[in-house]
């Protein structure tokens, strides 16, 4: 978010050699930017500080492109999450065995990493975008204080939290 911009590069040779290809999105404080392709098209999702208050969590924006380098369009609807308990990004997306899309959220209240919420994506169209929180994991067990990214693959679960 420093940079004001959200940038596309392509990978030369892993893991040390990547090349500027674009500036997806400009002139702006984004966080957590994160990029799904999906039904033929790429949707950026990326949490943004219009009031450039210093504080991502409250407001998460969707765009659409046909290709990777763009134009990207803003939805309509953007902010389309304006809930500082489900808006920022926790990392990719997770598809179950039918085909259900589910978002993974930060839940961000009093303090930062509170917990993590996995929001079923009911709608994604260019004309709109709706979600429901279908589960909320807390960091109430171990030693842990603070949680606020997870990945799924096939094989893996990975999160990170903190005590």
């Amino acid at each position: 978010s420093e940079s004001r911009k959200v940038s596309l590069y392509r990978c030369v040779d892993f893991p040390g050699q990547w090349e500027h290809v674009t500036d997806i999105l400009d002139d702006l404080s984004a966080s957590d930017s994160t990029v799904l392709r999906r039904d033929g098209k790429y949707w950026l999702f990326s949490n943004i500080d219009r009031n450039e208050s210093g504080n991502p969590n409250y407001e998460l924006h969707v765009f659409w492109a046909e290709s990777l380098d763009g134009p990207w369009i803003p939805l309509q609807d953007n902010p389309v999450v304006i809930d500082a308990s489900t808006a920022r990004m926790a990392g990719g997306f997770i598809e179950d065995r039918d085909g259900g899309l589910y978002r993974c959220s930060q839940i961000n209240g009093s303090r930062y990493g509170e917990g993590l919420n996995f929001m079923r994506v009911d709608n994604l169209t260019v004309d709109g975008y709706r979600e429901s929180r279908r589960l909320s994991i807390l960091p109430d067990w171990g030693d842990f204080a603070t949680m606020h990214h997870i990945d799924v693959s096939s094989n893996w679960i990975t999160f990170d939290a903190s005590k």
